[in-house]
């Protein structure tokens, strides 16, 4: 997010892509389910899912983290050394990271290998970052100050870039959260898109001049107002367009909640529509590069155990409406997925819910179409795997009911035998002692599951409770 010097603030899409148009029909909401009387204890569910009806590939770099650009300044965790950490990155499997941020357009650059200079990132710095981003061998978007004085600075700093970490750079951004910049003081009161794009055409121009192999992307914007306009405008000088989001946005602490958070979450329908309105014409990729459960970054939501199974539902919301990925903001933070910042690093209750994604997202999604017997706040999703294995994912955000599900396999071969890791956690808010598949993340950053529930198909068909606040990962074969 974007705020005044915050010491950190609250598929493959590399050069080349070629992305296939996604559907463009304007979001209509999720389906609701019926009024009718709940059951006593649970809650009856039926989750289909059509083999016949393969949709898109998930990208492989769809998982992302999103870090500060002042975090790397003289910083002892991004380092090639710090073992924790480097696990729990390369545990989710292959992803992208984001230095980007609200500091993006606070720090500036020197050549030398340290500086007395406050806010300034210096070549070790730089080395450093990239020595820990070469050991999780996840692709780098690189954030660049875009006040029109620092042109310059930026200059140097993509040339020492392009020359030591050319082959780690995924893209090159400009600013964070220009659509802000005028609310928050940022630039004067006249500031408009038309503004922006004259600083941000300047300093691409000024970057593609002494690295013209670097990749962009942009605007890096939150609001939802720029991306069409920019797309329009820039979409033949970059590889795909940027956005962030945040669920519970920047509101009051009245709507910052647990049960706010696992809520259908209609409005990020609605700006993965204007997305894909604004890329479909160029046949561009969009990337969530930075998001949360809340700007606000409360206690008691944010690092709560109901934010795994938000960011669950999240990644295969996003990826079903047609992104290459999300990063998730990462910092000193309550919404953190890591704690990066402690000796050994160590995961929040979110980083459960990308490993969670990690496990079930390696193929084609499905449809996984449901109803239900009574009002419930679940969902479900599919994946086709290159082998033919089925991954179903079932996610019972309800904080009370539990979900009793009928799960069959439609259009399709036979599936004879099935296995369930599960999510769970002792409650909704508490802040640690999250599972899955039996086990917590080991002290080294590594996880292997230790609890595997069978399950015996008949006509492809099989049933699984899923209690009140958790998932179950179904794979059948």
């Amino acid at each position: 997010m974007l705020k005044k010097y915050p010491l950190f603030a609250a598929g493959a899409i590399l050069c080349g892509i070629s992305c296939t148009k996604p559907d463009m029909t304007a979001p209509t909401g999720l389906l609701s389910t019926p009024t009718i009387a709940r059951a006593v204890t649970d809650v009856p569910v039926t989750v289909t899912v059509d083999l016949s009806k393969q949709g898109r590939q998930i990208p492989k770099y769809f998982t992302g983290f999103s870090f500060e650009k002042y975090s790397v300044i003289n910083a002892a965790w991004f380092s090639s050394s710090n073992t924790s950490f480097i696990n729990l990155v390369k545990g989710l499997g292959h992803g992208m990271l984001r230095l980007g941020g609200g500091s993006v357009d606070d720090v500036q650059w020197t050549n030398n290998a340290t500086t007395t200079k406050s806010f300034t990132m210096t070549a070790t710095d730089m080395y450093n970052f990239f020595a820990f981003a070469g050991a999780t061998t996840w692709p780098v978007m690189y954030g660049l100050n875009l006040h029109p004085a620092a042109v310059p600075l930026d200059v140097q700093e993509i040339r020492y870039l392009d020359s030591h970490f050319r082959n780690m750079t995924a893209s090159l951004t400009e600013g964070n959260e220009p659509d802000l910049y005028n609310p928050f003081g940022h630039r004067p009161p006249t500031y408009s898109y038309d503004s922006f794009l004259h600083e941000w055409t300047t300093l691409h121009d000024s970057i593609h001049f002494v690295a013209p192999s670097q990749c962009f992307s942009g605007p890096c914007t939150a609001s939802g107002t720029w991306m069409i306009p920019f797309a329009k405008d820039k979409h033949s000088s970059i590889s795909w367009l940027t956005e962030h989001y945040y669920k519970l946005n920047t509101g009051g602490d009245t709507v910052q909640t647990i049960a706010k958070l696992l809520t259908k979450d209609t409005a990020f329908i609605t700006r993965a529509y204007i997305l894909r309105k604004a890329t479909a014409p160029y046949n561009l990729a969009w990337r969530i590069d930075e998001c949360n459960t809340s700007a606000a970054n409360r206690s008691g939501v944010s690092n709560s155990f109901a934010s795994a199974l938000w960011a669950l539902d999240f990644m295969f919301l996003a990826a079903d409406q047609g992104a290459s990925g999300v990063n998730f903001h990462s910092g000193n933070t309550y919404y953190t997925p890591i704690n990066y910042l402690c000796n050994p690093a160590t995961p929040n209750p979110l980083y459960y819910g990308m490993l969670f994604f990690s496990k079930a997202s390696l193929g084609k999604l499905l449809p996984a179409g449901f109803t239900v017997g009574a009002a419930i706040n679940f969902d479900s999703y599919a994946v086709l795997q290159a082998d033919g294995t089925v991954q179903v994912t079932l996610i019972n955000k309800d904080l009370t009911y539990e979900a009793a599900v009928s799960l069959s396999a439609a259009n399709g071969t036979t599936l004879t035998t099935g296995s369930v890791l599960r999510l769970q956690g002792p409650s909704p808010s508490s802040f640690t002692g999250a599972t899955f598949g039996g086990s917590a993340v080991k002290a080294d950053g590594t996880w292997a599951p230790t609890v595997t529930e069978s399950l015996v198909m008949s006509a492809n068909t099989t049933t699984v409770k899923v209690p009140p606040c958790s998932a179950a990962l179904i794979t059948l074969h």
